[in-house]
């Protein structure tokens, strides 16, 4: 797993929203913690997301269908 980070204007968050938008519809996420910072004309979002990679995926799927330890294991 592996973190992005984005800030969003809470004032004009509409580019912002965007490139979060895009970014969570292109990858797995495996949590998002957000936090508003409030500062006046300078408040914003704070998001933090968590993506699954390719080897958290791997785990996950395999994780679903049991683990076969003579894969794992060398008996040689």
């Amino acid at each position: 797993m592996h973190y992005a980070f984005f800030s969003i204007h809470a004032l004009d968050p509409a580019e912002d929203a965007r490139r979060l938008n895009a970014f969570l519809a292109a990858n797995s996420m495996l949590s998002v913690e957000r936090h508003f910072d409030a500062d006046g004309a300078n408040s914003f979002w704070s998001i933090s997301v968590g993506v699954a990679t390719e080897s958290t995926s791997e785990a996950k799927s395999r994780g679903k269908r049991g683990v076969d330890y003579r894969e794992i294991l060398s008996w040689s």
